[in-house]
């Protein structure tokens, strides 16, 4: 989830590698309904447990957001999350955006995982 002083505090491994995804974020929790606010983005990080990517869309903490992210050519994976972080980067209209899943399938998360440990090696 980050550092503190140099020592990284994530709970899952990351895939670091351009993978893109497109997000919805949710006019009400448990409603299929979506703001204006969505767009593809290209993933700056992708994990079991979340994402992290940039976007100038104005996303807020505790959004609730649906997820569809192209792991492969063959493969989506589709999932729900909740916005937990948000950073404004100065002088930019480009904000650093992390989202804990909060509804992923038990098939999504092994594929991560799979995919996760093959590009750790």
């Amino acid at each position: 989830m980050g550092t503190d002083k140099g020592k990284d505090l994530r709970r899952h491994e990351r895939i670091e590698m351009p993978i893109v995804a497109e997000f919805k974020v949710k006019a009400v929790e448990n409603q299929e309904a979506v703001s204006d606010k969505q767009g593809w983005t290209v993933l700056d990080d992708l994990g079991t447990g979340g994402i992290f990517f940039e976007c100038d869309q104005g996303l807020e903490v505790s959004s609730h957001v649906n997820l569809k992210i192209g792991i492969s050519i063959s493969k989506d994976i589709t999932c729900a999350g909740k916005i937990v972080r948000v950073v404004n980067e100065p002088d930019s209209k480009l904000q650093g955006v992390a989202i804990e899943f909060t509804d992923i399938s038990k098939a999504g998360k092994e594929l991560i995982g799979k995919f996760a440990g093959k590009s750790c090696k």
